[in-house]
């Protein structure tokens, strides 16, 4: 477990990290380019596992917006499904609700820009 005062920085954009975090107290945001995107406030709420598991840089930055306790998990993806496989379906189960979340949006601005694109002709 880890303790993070409000405004620290837990994950910074850019930086590639082998790690990746679960809320089990407190607030923290998700900026991209200094603009605040989202709040997570769930207890159980994983943070920075696409990055972590894929040893990929951070999309975004996450800052503590309060106290904040979190627990940081070494993102050894086989490992963490032989020692941990609840946490794994977990993890899976939220990866799923974002990617439906972000096709949607997708599909959404894929009408706006069809919309955009025809009036422009």
């Amino acid at each position: 477990m880890k303790e993070f005062a409000e405004g620290r920085v837990i994950v910074k954009e850019g930086e590639v990290g082998d790690e990746f975090y679960i809320l089990v107290s407190g607030r923290v945001g998700v900026f991209k380019n200094g603009k605040k995107l989202a709040e997570i406030s769930a207890e159980g709420s994983t943070i920075g596992e696409l990055s972590g598991i894929l040893s990929m840089p951070r999309t975004a930055t996450v800052m503590a917006l309060e106290d904040s306790t979190i627990l940081e998990v070494t993102a050894d993806l086989d490992q963490l499904i032989r020692e941990n496989p609840v946490l794994t379906k977990k993890i899976l189960y939220h990866m799923a609700e974002r990617l439906t979340s972000t096709t949607q949006k997708l599909a959404e601005y894929s009408e706006v820009f069809e919309f955009v694109s025809k009036k422009q002709r």
